[in-house]
């Protein structure tokens, strides 16, 4: 299921021209923008201009349904931030906002897993086969700087904008020594 879940974020963000454009490699070594990478990405999948074209349109529609789950999701927290400054606040009294929190969070999940078999059924399984393929490798790569990315941090931040949630960073900064 983990798998599933890796794979689906992957497919989806370059469905919605994600960020993966940024780690693929070209031959002189530095990155290709999202329009080399989408080329390429065509070149190397064998995709059609009829293929294309399906592909771009459900990346527009999931562009624009995620963006309005992502507002909402910002509304929530917002909301959420508020309730948690009030004193008389109660876990009862925000469960109502977690709980629209996660439904909204469910539908991301949703709209991603969509987005896989609507580009499954525009792909031949062969294409398919080898977008997994290359999205599995990108996915490693991510890894790897995620990883690299948190050392750096040295574990000082829960997530971005989880300081602002609870009134500052969950931890002191390190000292430096």
């Amino acid at each position: 299921m983990r798998i599933m879940k890796i794979v689906a974020g992957v497919v989806v963000g370059v469905l919605v021209a994600s960020g993966i454009a940024f780690a693929q490699q070209n031959e002189k070594g530095g990155a290709f923008s999202k329009k080399d990478f989408k080329e390429a990405m065509r070149e190397k999948l064998g995709i059609t201009q009829e293929q294309h074209q399906q592909l771009e349109s459900n990346r527009q529609l999931q562009e624009e349904t995620v963006k309005g789950l992502r507002e909402a999701i910002k509304q929530q927290r917002g909301k959420l931030q508020q309730a948690l400054k009030d004193p008389q606040a109660t876990r009862e009294s925000v469960e109502p906002i977690v709980a629209q929190m996660k439904a909204l969070q469910g539908q991301l999940i949703e709209q991603r897993v969509d987005a896989i078999f609507t580009a499954k059924t525009i792909l031949t399984p062969e294409q398919f086969a080898q977008f997994n393929e290359m999205a599995g490798k990108h996915s490693a790569a991510e890894k790897g700087r995620m990883r690299e990315r948190s050392k750096q941090r040295k574990g000082t931040w829960l997530m971005k904008g989880d300081d602002d949630l609870f009134g500052g960073p969950p931890f002191p900064p390190p000292q430096e020594e």
